[in-house]
């Protein structure tokens, strides 16, 4: 049996609903998902890392791109350290790096999302984590 961790915090078998995005609707407009994404985001910047969480997780659940691609593609978009960073200012050319390596991340995440879910899907996402941290 195939086991998936749900938004909503259930387990259950992955039905054929649940492992294809909506994406052939003609309703869908990748610019829109993104737009709806920025917009929670902008309004509940508290939920930011839940909400990459949770998007992240959908898209690999659904077979989409996996977390180690998302991961993968993000390191790869990095600047190598240059040596002369590195022995000079070892703490901060690490903090940096991890700062950027989180916006690529994070930049990743919003395209995919976009391109995959409808603008539905997104405020779905966005209701059950507001919800979640509120209790409702």
């Amino acid at each position: 049996m195939l086991v998936l961790w749900r938004l909503d915090g259930r387990c259950g078998r992955r039905t054929s609903a649940e492992e294809q995005p909506l994406t052939d609707s003609p309703s869908h407009d990748p610019a829109e998902s993104r737009r709806r994404i920025e917009r929670g985001l902008a309004a509940h910047p508290y939920l930011i890392a839940r909400v990459h969480r949770a998007l992240l997780i959908l898209l690999h659940g659904r077979g989409i791109v996996s977390v180690d691609t998302i991961h993968a593609r993000a390191r790869n978009q990095g600047a190598p350290p240059s040596p002369a960073d590195v022995v000079e200012n070892n703490v901060q050319v690490a903090s940096q790096r991890n700062d950027q390596n989180k916006r690529r991340l994070q930049e990743i995440i919003w395209e995919e999302a976009a391109q995959a879910f409808t603008p539905a899907e997104i405020d779905d996402v966005l209701n059950r984590q507001v919800h979640g941290l509120h209790g409702n």
